[in-house]
């Protein structure tokens, strides 16, 4: 298909606009000739815009989960794809090398554009997403736009851990300062929770973004420097014990005087199991406790069917309803979270079932109409509803009983091993020297965690640059320094000027002549097809892509 049967089909057929687009956009790279225009006629606005969306750069479905992956986010990816490097450290320094010299190694000239391009899509989108929004946005996109570029996924809010995306196997913490404020922390619970968690692989890696810019919104420009380092169970201690002074509290220990972790009533001992009972936070995401719920939940069902079944024997011939808790298993599409939105999700689900089986059959529309007394209610109720109310209480008794019963329990316990705890310096040390004693057995390094002062007490972490940067050295845990980057309009400049000697004056003016393009088209059906002048706008610079393109493609 060349341009002008492109074209014929556009105005022929206007709902293929975005077919349109994407075969003139592979006709646009499909080969390059040597030369380059004397004038810098392809500019900053001349580089492709990504639409920046932090739920649209997040959406990672496949066909196998749920769809297709999202429009945008697969967008941004085949820009990002080009960009070479087995992990984040190569490709920040392909990107540099970029910088310096634009001349990409390439199966083809077509291949070479592509891969230019890229790069510039890059530069182009850091820079917008760094310097368009507040610091707040700015994060959230950044996240997503980085676990794009190294082929991870985004971790949804509310997901219980302080990771932001994950890359492989790794779980990455991302945190984007200014140069002059950085001050690495958060949750301590949520830091050990992550840490004793196997499916993290017992470690979090956190990745450090410093800010150095200057001007203002749009005009902004400066560096963004990277540095990487992995927190685990055997250097948590160490890196505590080199965060700032309030900080350290957070690994005080209950020890008896001869270092050990104490019992919860400090007479005898304890095995460490009741320790961590009563010390670990009740976690309404983790396995076990969904296996949990979902057993008591089935159990609680089914006793009350029998119950009703019992009552209105007839019940027991209408099929479906034994299925009925199958459809809201705790984690599951119906009931995704243990809050009360969740319950209410889960509810409505049961109400949509309930009316199924009853459409089903006559004899069931009949059956659950038909009015029962109940226990504890003055007036009859309709079968179906009461079915759909003994569900809704035994959701809403779960959620209190299962979510909040063993939090309290956990809570009294803590305050009986905080007041076993001493926060002086001195205490402090040997808490640390005894969590340090046990690396190699994992499993009373959790332990220990679970009944650190931090932890029971609910309190914040914090560390400065000099240990976020590898200034202050950390037994155990390297800060690995990944490179830098260049952002602003102003700082690619340079690397247009530079990469119009890989690209042709046929090149440019292809882009020039796109540009218009998209912008008559919008503006030609905009007007319903009347703008005559739009109309003649985008059929001229259809004629010269096709001109360009033709001439493009047939040099060598």
């Amino acid at each position: 298909m060349n341009i002008d049967t492109l074209v014929e089909s556009f105005y022929s057929k206007k709902d293929e606009t975005e077919s349109l687009i994407n075969e003139v956009l592979k006709l646009l790279i499909t080969e390059q000739a040597e030369g380059m225009p004397p004038s810098a006629t392809f500019n900053w606005s001349m580089i492709p815009d990504i639409p920046i969306s932090e739920i649209g750069w997040s959406d990672t479905r496949t066909a196998e989960v749920g769809g297709p992956q999202g429009g945008q986010r697969k967008l941004l990816k085949d820009y990002l794809d080009k960009i070479q490097g087995a992990d984040l450290k190569d490709k920040l320094k392909n990107l540099n090398d970029f910088m310096a010299n634009p001349d990409l190694a390439a199966d083809s000239p077509g291949d070479k554009i592509s891969k230019i391009l890229g790069y510039l899509v890059f530069y182009k989108t850091l820079t917008r997403v760094i310097t368009n929004f507040n610091a707040s946005s700015a994060g959230f996109s950044f996240e997503s736009f980085l676990a794009a570029l190294t082929g991870g996924e985004q971790i949804p809010t509310g997901q219980e851990t302080i990771a932001d995306y994950k890359s492989g196997d790794d779980f990455v913490s991302l945190k984007l300062y200014a140069e002059g404020s950085v001050e690495v922390g958060g949750s301590f619970q949520d830091l050990v929770d992550d840490l004793a968690d196997d499916t993290k692989n017992n470690s979090m890696i956190y990745l450090v973004v410093l800010k150095s810019l200057e001007g203002d919104g749009l005009d902004q420009e400066g560096t963004l420097s990277f540095y990487q380092f992995k927190l685990t169970l055997d250097n948590v201690g160490n890196f505590i014990d080199k965060s700032a002074k309030e900080s350290r509290l957070m690994m005080a220990l209950p020890l008896d005087k001869n270092g050990q972790l104490i019992d919860l009533d400090a007479t005898k001992p304890e095995e460490p199991e009741e320790i961590e009972e009563a010390t670990q936070r009740v976690r309404p995401t983790s396995k076990k406790f969904i296996e949990d719920f979902n057993k008591t939940l089935a159990a609680q069902v089914k006793a009350q069917l029998e119950k009703r079944i019992e009552q209105i024997p007839e019940l027991a011939e209408v099929d479906g309803l034994g299925e009925l808790v199958n459809l809201i298993q705790l984690g599951g599409e119906n009931f995704p979270k243990l809050t009360n939105e969740g319950v209410k999700q889960a509810y409505n689900a049961i109400k949509v079932a309930v009316a199924e089986i009853q459409a089903k059959t006559p004899e069931n529309k009949k059956l659950l109409s038909r009015k029962v007394e109940v226990p504890g209610r003055s007036s009859k109720s309709q079968l179906r509803i009461v079915i759909e109310t003994d569900f809704n209480t035994i959701l809403n008794g779960l959620l209190q009983s299962l979510k909040r019963g063993p939090e309290a329990t956990r809570k009294a316990g803590a305050q009986t091993l905080l007041k076993s705890i001493r926060v002086d310096a001195k205490s402090i040390d040997r808490s640390i020297a005894y969590y340090n004693s046990l690396k190699g057995n994992p499993e009373m390094q959790k332990k220990a965690l679970f009944s650190s002062f931090g932890y029971l007490g609910a309190k914040k972490f914090a560390t400065g640059k000099s240990v976020a940067t590898g200034k202050t050295v950390v037994d155990q845990m390297p800060v690995e320094g990944l490179g830098a980057l260049e952002i602003g309009a102003s700082r690619i400049v340079p690397i247009l000027n530079q990469a119009r000697g890989e690209l042709n004056d046929q090149v440019f003016g292809i882009f020039k002549n796109l540009k218009t393009l998209s912008t008559q088209i919008n503006a030609y059906f905009a007007s319903g097809l009347t703008d005559e002048k739009a109309g003649a706008e985008a059929s001229r610079a259809s004629k010269d892509i096709a001109t360009s393109t033709e001439e493009v493609t047939t040099q060598k």
